[in-house]
């Protein structure tokens, strides 16, 4: 059996009590249940927010409606945001990037993996991503 052949046998062994809606040979899509859902996205947007009051204290910047959007150009230039779009977590949002990462917990563990994997890599990444054209960072390597 190929190394690729044989991911892809343990991704299958390992997820195999997981409603999955559509598989590929070495990435699965398994939906979250809407709670769980709103949960993480509340959890992503307080860490986003955090973030955006640490990168900017002179500014007085309220959670608005449509905040996002709102300060959009601030988000894409967040002290503690790379090149390629990962927000890092450091001390002074470390609350809010916790919240993320139990959300990811509590979502593995309602998957009961705990007897098909071993080890987890954690902490998690958070991306924020522009969605517009940017040839400057897109030929860059290891883009996202």
């Amino acid at each position: 059996m190929t190394p690729l052949a044989e991911r892809a046998e343990r991704l299958a062994t390992t997820f195999a009590g997981v409603n999955v809606a559509r598989r590929f040979p070495l990435l699965l899509e398994v939906p979250l249940e809407t709670q769980v859902r709103s949960l993480l996205s509340v959890a992503v947007s307080a860490y986003i927010f955090a973030s955006l009051r640490h990168s900017y204290p002179e500014q007085s910047l309220p959670a608005v409606a449509g905040w996002l959007e709102t300060y959009r150009e601030l988000i894409l230039t967040l002290v503690n945001r790379t090149p390629n779009g990962r927000l890092e977590p450091k001390r002074e949002v470390a609350l809010e990037f916790d919240m993320v990462q139990k959300c990811v917990e509590l979502i593995f563990g309602g998957w009961q993996l705990d007897a098909a994997v071993d080890l987890m890599q954690f902490p998690i990444a958070v991306r924020v991503q522009d969605g517009r054209p940017d040839p400057s960072i897109e030929n860059r390597p290891y883009a996202t």
